[in-house]
């Protein structure tokens, strides 16, 4: 999906939890799955649920797939104009 996403002219960002000490491993597993992306978004607290919903607002991002119910509440309530999708399963 991301392939045709940016064959669209899309940029995709990952946004994560992961620490950005696991950058290169990140980095390894996202090419491992054949995921293409512009820009990867790591966070280096305590998860903070808001914070994905902060870079959604920060980055403009006009569509978002998360697996967790309470971050895409926090996401319609930040910017309701983000269409979000609730995905199931681990990446």
């Amino acid at each position: 999906m991301t392939k045709a996403l940016r064959k669209d002219g899309h940029e995709v960002y990952i946004v994560t939890f992961r620490h950005s000490e696991m950058r290169q491993e990140t980095e390894n597993d996202l090419k491992a799955m054949g995921i293409e992306y512009d820009k990867l978004i790591m966070y280096n607290h305590t998860i903070n649920l808001e914070w994905k919903a902060k870079q959604v607002v920060k980055y403009g991002l006009e569509a978002f797939f998360e697996d967790s119910a309470e971050v895409i509440d926090a996401i319609k309530a930040a910017s309701p104009y983000c269409r979000t999708f609730h995905v199931r399963g681990t990446f």
